[in-house]
């Protein structure tokens, strides 16, 4: 005899999870409310790919490491200043391999090239506008 749970009984339980449990569970229940409606829903592996080419380079870092890059066209960079641009500039060096990577395993899922995948999933160029 197989007695179904009730909605109750999930939510009983679902208090019992740790906050890191209920985030994936209410992330599976979303994608399982979106699958019945028709959508579209990536898997897994892809939305993580997805978000770590989000996460390569902050956006903080490229900011400030356009200014210092400004800076240092227009006047003389400090020694300081001159080393965290070269930091920063081997981190976006860094993030940007990565990047290609990432695309690259994206374009192998969906067994197509990297710019076709990028215009299929709307990605922008490696850089911050």
């Amino acid at each position: 005899m197989n007695i179904q749970p009730t909605v109750t009984d999930l939510v009983h339980n679902a208090a019992k999870l740790s906050t890191k449990e209920l985030e994936n569970l209410l992330q599976q229940l979303s994608i399982i409310r979106l699958r019945r409606s028709g959508a579209k829903v990536l898997d897994f592996n892809e939305s993580e790919l997805l978000q770590s080419l989000n996460d390569a380079f902050p956006l903080v870092q490229w900011e400030r490491m356009k200014l210092l890059d400004e800076k240092s066209e227009f006047e003389k960079l400090s020694k300081k200043e001159e080393a965290e641009l070269l930091q920063l500039s081997e981190a976006y060096e860094a993030a940007s391999l990565t990047r290609l990577q990432i695309l690259l395993k994206l374009a192998s899922l969906h067994n197509t090239t990297i710019e076709a995948v990028a215009n299929q999933l709307g990605i922008k160029p490696n850089y911050h506008a």
